[in-house]
């Protein structure tokens, strides 16, 4: 019994360790999209201490000139980025970027980016702020069981071999 759960919080701890590394894998691709387009904000104030300050300085005008239609490479690239994951020290900065006016003037941009987030339920024709909670949190506790169901499998299955 010690040595199941042992197992299944090693294997608990190399989701962790996953998810972490993805995570960084994550920050490093936006990094490189706003370090090969910082010219494009290069005139402004400021200084690059880490990735937040990066995206807070050029993330906005990146998402402008990727609307541009001469700019297809970039705006595949953002899209692929999106597609993803956002690093979540990110998030807030894309968000407002995302939601700018500018970017908002573009027909159906933002009826697709939700589409991508929810998938089916963006087709319904009026979802309540607390629909929409409950299919995220769904969606992440159902991440949560099946991350505790694969370790209790791979106890059981540990334990069968030893038995």
């Amino acid at each position: 019994m010690v040595a199941e759960m042992e197992n299944a919080e090693q294997q608990l701890e190399r989701q962790k360790l996953a998810a972490e590394q993805e995570e960084l894998h994550r920050e490093a691709c936006w990094a490189e999209l706003l370090m090969d387009n910082v010219d494009l904000f290069m005139g402004q104030k400021g200084s690059f201490t880490d990735l937040r300050s990066l995206a807070e300085q050029g993330l906005q005008d990146i998402i402008s000139v990727a609307s541009a239609e001469d700019r297809q490479d970039l705006a595949q690239r953002l899209d692929a980025l999106v597609d993803a994951g956002v690093p979540k020290v990110l998030r807030p900065i894309a968000w407002k970027a995302f939601l700018d006016t500018k970017v908002r003037r573009q027909p159906g941009y933002y009826s697709a980016l939700v589409h991508r987030a929810l998938g089916h339920l963006a087709n319904c024709e009026q979802l309540s702020q607390d629909q929409i909670r409950d299919h995220a949190a769904g969606h992440l506790q159902q991440e949560e069981v099946d991350a505790a169901a694969a370790a209790a499998a791979a106890a059981e299955a540990q334990h069968h071999t030893h038995s």
